[in-house]
């Protein structure tokens, strides 16, 4: 055995994969990345006009120029709840909530051993045996490695689980096993 890492998966690792997931190619990636800032500064517009609309309803109020209705308070509110929505809401961060809310194996452990051929998994449902040429794409983050068979099909290494010092070793290590370069989200 070359490497392993014993790991018990959370929310937070889910919402990485589905990150890494969406950002496989790197079309997919700038479309993704493009599609969040135009999220995020519709929200900001959003959240801009809906203050301002509230702030002149102040005014009106507090100067006495006129009625304000309420319409004239629930419309913007609603646009600065809404534009909060956009800035803040993930799609990576949804998707993986929801996935980890469907995760039947929560608090288990999770074994992944490498090898010079192949690496396995440990769940509580078995052993899976895994050569390294079904492997069809590698990502990284800053704590974590993704090796993906499928489009969804994924597996997720923390690096603080591995077991060595160097983790640009076992990335080294991939790359020589798959021939693919690792991409980094």
């Amino acid at each position: 055995m070359k490497y392993n890492a014993t790991m018990v998966y959370n929310k937070y690792d889910f919402i990485a994969i589905t990150k890494a997931m969406l950002y496989q190619d790197e079309k997919t990636k700038e479309r993704q990345k493009m599609t969040e800032l135009f999220f995020t500064i519709f929200g900001i517009i959003a959240v801009f006009f809906g203050t301002l609309r509230v702030l002149q309803g102040l005014k009106i109020i507090i100067l006495g120029g006129g009625v304000v209705e309420t319409m004239d308070i629930l419309l913007p509110a609603l646009f600065i709840v809404m534009g909060f929505v956009l800035i803040l809401g993930s799609e990576s961060a949804k998707i993986g909530t929801n996935m980890w809310k469907q995760y039947e194996e929560k608090g288990s452990e999770i074994k992944l051993s490498f090898y010079d051929d192949f690496f396995t998994i440990n769940t509580p449902k078995g052993e899976e045996k895994i050569k390294y040429s079904k492997i069809k794409n590698i990502s990284e983050d800053r704590k974590r490695y993704f090796i993906f068979t499928g489009v969804n099909v994924g597996y997720i290494i923390r690096k603080s689980e591995l077991n060595l010092d160097d983790t640009k070793e076992f990335g080294k290590f991939l790359i020589k096993k798959t021939g693919l370069k690792i991409n980094f989200n």
